[in-house]
Order: structure tokens, then C-alpha cells, then sequence
């Protein structure tokens, strides 16, 4: 299995993720969080921990440091309840649901600092092309480059194939050993691994029906959504497939696709669990993809849903692109298409081609607040 990483966190950075936690660190977690966040077991929101701050402040930050002197939390401290929340409007099976979970206040305090020192080197080590989460980078970038590459490659009346990855309940899939593989990969110190092992195996669950907890139960693997801590350990999950692709180019195992005139290798777009290979057009490239994406799912744990997965291709065999189906046992998409709710390989002139984004704009203003109080 082929992993290259091209950056590592240096000496210093890790000295900035382990040092002393501070009285006015802790401070300002608190006071960026929302008052009536819904709490977690320990039944307390922030607006109570800021209303009786100047009380209560001594033992919050005690048990901080006691935290990061003893890396280890006791059960109920980091013990969580899951709040099935409805995806659709009217739910009927379990999938209609999205679990989020509710974290007690002292966890959340540790693990918002500790997920704000990592997002201060994160940068430094992921990958370019993962655009979520990092200072710079934008859902907008992975949405212009795949409107830019398909558009060049039409002006050229060249041929390109494209191919849009779906994983199966990616966060809940992951697997804890190879996040402590890849942090250690990429260079963050011992110390730093213990306090997020620590986070992710002292965790504790109870589901929420109907109000009541279910009986608590301990995970053995995922991200709990609601975690501070989920989307950054997940992009160092995701860096792997983007250290794998990187190798297989390397080797020229891959045949990256290039576009204008100074041929700049476009061959990956990444968007947290959302993955978008572009490759010239063979068959063995979407056979090199799905070795990858077998060996990244053996290694990290996410199951790719080869169902919801597609394929397809600009200025190529309809044959061909039904071969290469074939190899990934996925579907064929056909431009334009929506990726990450935005239209992609179709003239953004026409008007008829944002006709579905208003309508999900409006969707979601009409369930909002703001629209009730500012319409």
C-alpha cells in the first residue's frame, strides 16, 4: 500500500499544540460558543458556565489542565447523547435520519481548543486540493476547478474522464487506528496522539427516542457529528487517499489530466468525504483508481457505496465509459450535473441550469427563522 507525504509538522508546531493551556484560551472557547447550544448529559449549556463564570472558572480550568497533565477523561465527562436528526420532512426509515451528537460542555471547552490549534497547522500538511475546513480554502474552489477543467477540455475538443466517489457512512466508519497512523505520519507528536486517542476512546453513547436515552454503549470506531474535533481528524483520514494518489502519479501508475497551456496536472478535487478524480481517458486508469480506493478502504475503514458512485466522461466513447462503469461497478453520469449542490459542465449563462439551486435556496428559507422575522 503506497502513501507519500510531502509535509510534516515541524519541532515548533508541535510545541504550539502541547503547550500550557491558558485561563484566557479557555475563556474565549467559552464566550465564542452559542448560549443555548443543546447540552450534552451534564444537562448545562454555555450560558450558564458564562453566567457563573467568576464562580465556577477555577474548577473548569482545573479540569483542563488536568486533562492535558493526565491525558485521559473519566466516563462521564466525556459521555454523549445521539439526537436523530430528520434529513427529509417526512422520515419513515432510519437512514432518513442524520445522528449528531450532544457533547457535554467540558469536553467541548477541550475539544474546541484543541481543534483551533490544529486548524493553525492543519494547512501545512493537507493536501491543496481538499478545500473544507482550512484557512484559504473554499467549497468554491473544488467547484470552479471542476467547472474550468471540463470547460477547457471542451474548448480543446479534447476528452477527459471524470469520476465522483461516494462513500457509505463515512464518518461513522472510520477506523481510530489509522487516524493515530496518519497523525503520526504526518509528524504530530506523541503527546498530541494521546489527547485525541484519549477524545475518541474514553467516549461513551446513549440514544435519545423520544427524549429518553437509550442504555450507553462505548463506539470502537467513527466521528461523532457534533465532535469539534470530527472535521479535522477527518481530513487527515482523507489525506490518505490524497498521499496514495500522489504516489500513483509519481510512479505514472495514473495519467493525470492536463489543461491550458503551461499543462497543469489536474487529477484530484477533494471536499471532506466528497472525491473527484480526473484522468485521461483508459481504461486503466479507472482500474489504478479502484485498486486505490479498495486499499484506502481496507486501510482507513470508509466503505466506498460503488452504487452511488458515477462515472463519465467529456468528448469520449459512450463505449468506453460504459467499460470503465464496468471496472468501478459504478453508474454513468452525464454533464451537466450537480456537485456540491452547484451545477457543473453546462454554460453558466443559462438560466434554465440554476433553476434547481434557487429552488433549494428557497427551500431552506422557508424553514428558517430569518424568513419569518425579515420577510
Amino acid at each position: 500500500m503506497y502513501f507519500i507525504f510531502n509535509l510534516h509538522i515541524y519541532s515548533e508546531n508541535n510545541g504550539k499544540l502541547v503547550e500550557r493551556i491558558t485561563e484566557e484560551e479557555v475563556k474565549n472557547v467559552v464566550w465564542n460558543c452559542d448560549n443555548s447550544k443543546s447540552p450534552g448529559p451534564d444537562s448545562f449549556n454555555f450560558g450558564f458556565i458564562k453566567f457563573c463564570w467568576e464562580e465556577i472558572k477555577k474548577d473548569v480550568i482545573r479540569a483542563v489542565n488536568n486533562f492535558e497533565e493526565c491525558g485521559r477523561w473519566t466516563r462521564e465527562k466525556n459521555a454523549s447523547f445521539i439526537s436523530l436528526i430528520p434529513k427529509v420532512d417526512n422520515p419513515q426509515l432510519l437512514n432518513d435520519f442524520r445522528p449528531i451528537s450532544l457533547v457535554g460542555c467540558l469536553y467541548k471547552i477541550v475539544a474546541k481548543i484543541l481543534s483551533l490549534r490544529m486548524k493553525m497547522v492543519l494547512h501545512k500538511v493537507i493536501d491543496v486540493r481538499q478545500s473544507t475546513f482550512l484557512a484559504g480554502r473554499d467549497l468554491m474552489d473544488s467547484v470552479l476547478v471542476a467547472n474550468v477543467v471540463l470547460e477547457e477540455v471542451k474548448r480543446r475538443k479534447s476528452s477527459c474522464i471524470f469520476v465522483k466517489v461516494d462513500y457509505e457512512k463515512a464518518y461513522d466508519s472510520v477506523d481510530w487506528d489509522f487516524i493515530y497512523y496518519m497523525l503520526q505520519r504526518l509528524g504530530f507528536c506523541s503527546k498530541w496522539i494521546g489527547w485525541i486517542r484519549a477524545c475518541l476512546e474514553s467516549s461513551s453513547i446513549s440514544v435519545l427516542v423520544n427524549g429518553s436515552p437509550t442504555q450507553e454503549f462505548k463506539p470502537r470506531r467513527g466521528l461523532r457529528q457534533g465532535d469539534p474535533l470530527e472535521p479535522f481528524l477527518f481530513l487527515i483520514v482523507a489525506e490518505g487517499l490524497a498521499g496514495m494518489e500522489r504516489k500513483a502519479v509519481e510512479k505514472e501508475m495514473f495519467q493525470s489530466l492536463t489543461v491550458e497551456d503551461k499543462q497543469v496536472k489536474v487529477n484530484m478535487l477533494q471536499y471532506t468525504d466528497n472525491t473527484f478524480f480526473f484522468c485521461k481517458v483508459n481504461p486503466h486508469n479507472a482500474f489504478v483508481i479502484k485498486v486505490m480506493l479498495n486499499c484506502f478502504e481496507l486501510a482507513s475503514g470508509l466503505n466506498v457505496n460503488y452504487m452511488k458512485s458515477h462515472i463519465g466522461g467529456v468528448g469520449c466513447n459512450q463505449h468506453l465509459i460504459q467499460s470503465c462503469a464496468t471496472i468501478l461497478n459504478c453508474k454513468v453520469k452525464k454533464t451537466p450535473f450537480n456537485y456540491l449542490g452547484m451545477p457543473i459542465g453546462a454554460s453558466h449563462k443559462r438560466r434554465c441550469l440554476w433553476e434547481g439551486v434557487v429552488e433549494s435556496v428557497r427551500k431552506r428559507l422557508g424553514r428558517s427563522l430569518w424568513r419569518a422575522t425579515y420577510v
